[in-house]
């Protein structure tokens, strides 16, 4: 069988010039602090801003990152498998309230009710009660299916099932597993279908080496390099976490995503979670992507982060606008979204000195 066509679709929208990121005073600080950061503001039919600084590595004869420097995206992984299910799903013609155990009648959790009653919607929304478990995968040692089949059963939950989000890489990659048992193909080639077809050259899946390809930018902490993080190919949790990509990757995967947004009948589930900032409105999950409002607005995003890096995609549908950004600093996210409400302000007229800032 062959994957799904991923081909974007053509959208006309209205103008509005791009603001230099440097303009705000703070965001010229933040820009200067990690390693190597990029960011990218995408709005459709006008030119693309993209914002580098720093270097590959730090140390002797640095290499600048450009746009097409490539990072690990973690958790940004989750929008582009949420791409591929819903693909996948459409084809079939299956309601996002499919239960799992339908497709797969072998099918087990350790809690009974959410065996019988999880759905697709709720493996993409962290609905199952499962945590992280993350040291039954990090070094799993065995395939993709061997850990659904033998180890998932065995992990308990910590909540009951649809209680309330429980955030949890667990589920997003079964979703992308089942990807493969209804399609026949690895969730692996369906990634390389997406970049292929979406021209997004630079997004492939990690392996044990992935550090040593062209124009990685590696892992930093206080701005010293560190070692590689541990990864391998076709992990049992990849579907979740195990990407990497450039700005200018990204910069085509939002521009899809602001062609599409989700349908009024997508499910959601709501975040019970305080705040950082009292202009956020409530947090929920969409399939792959996370909802809020910021001053009101409607604001799709999800961040990604692991040892020495950061990553954020970033929508704003009212405004056919997106931000996205690439940071090979440890623990950035917060740096990254600080980023992207300050020039959001900026757009609203806010006045510099109450623009968006990190509590601390």
């Amino acid at each position: 069988m062959t994957p799904c066509n991923y081909a974007p679709m053509n959208v006309k929208v209205s103008h509005r010039s791009p603001i230099p990121f440097g303009s705000d005073p703070l965001n010229r600080q933040l820009l200067a602090q990690p390693a190597g950061i990029v960011v990218a503001e995408i709005s459709p039919h006008t030119p693309n801003q993209i914002h580098t600084h720093g270097v590959l590595q730090r140390g002797v004869q640095p290499h600048p990152i450009d746009a097409n420097s490539r990072f690990p995206i973690a958790s940004v992984t989750k929008p582009i498998t949420a791409r591929v299910v819903d693909h996948i799903r459409r084809k079939h013609d299956l309601a996002w309230a499919t239960p799992v155990i339908s497709l797969r009648p072998e099918f087990r959790l350790a809690d009974a009710i959410a065996t019988r009653q999880m759905t697709l919607a709720d493996l993409l929304i962290h609905y199952s009660g499962l945590p992280s478990h993350t040291w039954a995968w990090v070094y799993a040692g065995c395939d993709r299916a061997s850990f659904m089949r033998q180890r998932l059963p065995h992990l308990t939950a910590i909540a009951p099932f649809r209680e309330r989000v429980r955030y949890s890489n667990l589920t997003v990659a079964l979703a992308g597993f089942l990807a493969e048992h209804l399609s026949g193909v690895s969730w692996e080639e369906h990634v390389t279908a997406l970049a292929k077809e979406m021209n997004m050259p630079g997004l492939t899946h990690l392996d044990a080496d992935w550090a040593k390809q062209p124009n990685m930018a590696l892992p930093h902490r206080d701005g010293q390099t560190l070692p590689p993080f541990h990864a391998e190919a076709f992990h049992p949790i990849a579907p979740a976490s195990e990407l990497a990509a450039s700005i200018t990757d990204l910069i085509a995967f939002a521009r899809d995503a602001l062609a599409h947004p989700s349908p009024t009948e997508t499910p959601e589930a709501p975040v019970t979670a305080e705040r950082p900032h009292s202009q956020l409105g409530p947090l929920s999950y969409l399939p792959g992507w996370r909802k809020e409002t910021w001053r009101g607005e409607q604001h799709i995003w999800h961040s990604g982060s692991c040892t020495g890096y950061g990553a954020l995609i970033s929508l704003w549908p009212k405004q056919h606008r997106a931000f996205v950004a690439l940071c090979d600093e440890d623990d950035s996210t917060d740096l990254l979204r600080t980023l992207v409400y300050r020039c959001f302000d900026e757009y609203a007229n806010i006045p510099t000195a109450d623009r968006f800032r990190w509590p601390e």
